[in-house]
């Protein structure tokens, strides 16, 4: 019985192995512009403060694995900035403040890829999951009153963000292991902004376009199992 038991774990041990190793693993860089705005309760006077939009760099790294021809898996680490409305409460008076945050999110995808064929240089995807951000700086923009009377931006804003991403891409091979990409998507904030509002949550959302670069690490020798 023990022998037979070695030699089972012994078989799936290399059939796990032979799998593993005829895998593919994609390491890329992206960078692109972003728009972001904010969604949720706010008070009555932001019909006239702070309801525009803005724009910013995007940019980050990712790896993907996969899993077949049609599915893979990415994880990656990009920084995104991003456009709030913060309140302040002074001496019982209610204000307004722009301020710009900077994230560092952390997605992870589930990625569907689309090939005419084998051979063909073009592929189509889309992907979609959830995300972790990490504010790691807050700056303030215009104000209703003048800066130097309202708290630091940063203090009073939740360190962490989550929600949902996703986009839709198209790469191009240019050679076997090489690939360029354009992606259009974006993302959206569960998280309040500012926890213990009293004039209502507000969120993080924002559309991205990004182009980038893309190199796969392809084994030379495929498992006889595949």
């Amino acid at each position: 019985m023990r022998k037979n038991a070695l030699l089972y774990t012994f078989a799936a041990i290399l059939f796990l192995s032979g799998n593993l190793y005829s895998q593919k693993l994609t390491l890329g860089l992206k960078g692109g512009a972003g728009i972001s705005n904010q969604k949720g309760g706010t008070a009555d006077n932001i019909k006239t403060f702070g309801s525009s939009v803005t724009f910013g760099a995007e940019g980050g790294i990712y790896g993907e694995y996969k899993l077949s021809r049609l599915f893979s898996v990415s994880a990656g680490a990009e920084y995104s900035p991003q456009w709030g409305i913060k309140e302040n409460i002074i001496s019982s008076a209610y204000y307004l403040t722009e301020v710009k945050l900077d994230y560092v999110s952390l997605p992870l995808l589930a990625r569907f890829n689309w090939k005419k064929n084998k051979r063909s240089p073009v592929k189509l995807y889309a992907a979609l999951g959830p995300f972790i951000g990490i504010l790691v700086k807050a700056t303030p923009g215009r104000s209703q009153i003048p800066l130097q009377y309202i708290p630091p931006a940063k203090n009073g804003l939740s360190t962490l963000n989550s929600g949902l991403s996703g986009f839709l891409g198209m790469s191009y091979n240019i050679s076997r292991n090489n690939a360029l990409f354009i992606e259009g998507g974006g993302n959206y904030g569960v998280i309040p902004i500012q926890s213990g509002n009293s004039k209502g949550q507000k969120y993080t959302t924002s559309g991205v376009v990004t182009l980038g670069y893309a190199y796969t690490i392809q084994n030379k020798y495929r498992s006889r199992w595949r």
